[in-house]
């Protein structure tokens, strides 16, 4: 395979034409034409641009373009799973798996950080419907501090994120999520449906405690207040109103 055959894999398997595809990277429709048909390749700060958007690894984009590699790469994607008693949404930085007990007595949300399928557990939050009781803990990685009310959730802080969980879970749906750090356009300059269709695509983080996350249809929030202990964990589905 060819950088321009990886490319063009990366941009059909999102289901962009060539013109939404160099939008997203700033350039023209011509310059993708050329890098897909090897006749020119993209610098490396467009390497990097792709990487970022598309949430795969610059060495996939690079060792699978290059025929000579023999390397098998798993290539990372955002997504949405859902089990009796779970949901999980994860992009290649974080993870939230919502759960709750068979009889739905314990409810909770887990918050894990890093990169890919090398995540960790830094935020928790469980509530005892029965006992009225919300117990939390998390990790300040700057400080090196945890602040909780409960040994046994604060004893999981640092687990490694299982990833074969979703493997026995069904996807309900795969999102890109831009970590390029450019700002929302605004209403005014580029109107109503832009500003609508690119939302989703942004997420907010800030130092394990607060994640928020929309994806094509759904809004995931997990919020552990710092100076007041407010736990906020939920995720706000799409209204369907019933056809008459």
């Amino acid at each position: 395979m060819t950088i321009g055959q990886r490319i063009y894999q990366i941009r059909t398997e999102h289901g962009l034409s060539q013109e939404e595809f160099s939008a997203k990277l700033d350039t023209t429709r011509q310059t993708v034409s050329r890098w897909e048909l090897d006749q020119t390749y993209p610098e490396l700060a467009k390497i990097v641009l792709i990487s970022k958007i598309f949430c795969v690894t610059t060495d996939s984009i690079i060792k699978d373009g290059i025929s000579t590699f023999d390397s098998n790469i798993e290539f990372f994607t955002c997504g949405v799973y859902r089990s009796a008693h779970s949901e999980i949404v994860e992009t290649e930085k974080f993870a939230m798996v919502y759960y709750c007990t068979p009889d739905k007595n314990i409810l909770g949300t887990k918050l894990y950080s890093g990169y890919e399928n090398r995540k960790h557990l830094v935020a928790i939050c469980e509530r005892n419907q029965q006992r009225h009781i919300t117990e939390y803990a998390y990790s300040l990685p700057k400080v090196q501090t945890i602040i909780s009310n409960s040994d046994t959730l604060a004893s999981q802080l640092g687990e490694t994120y299982d990833n074969s969980k979703k493997e026995s879970m069904r996807r309900l749906e795969q999102f890109l999520v831009d970590h390029t750090g450019k700002p929302l356009p605004g209403v005014k300059d580029s109107g109503i449906p832009t500003c609508l269709a690119l939302s989703p695509t942004y997420c907010h983080y800030n130092k394990c405690i607060y994640q928020k996350l929309s994806t094509h249809f759904t809004h995931y929030t997990f919020s552990l207040a710092l100076k007041i202990p407010i736990c906020r964990c939920f995720i706000i589905y799409p209204f369907f109103p019933k056809r008459k």
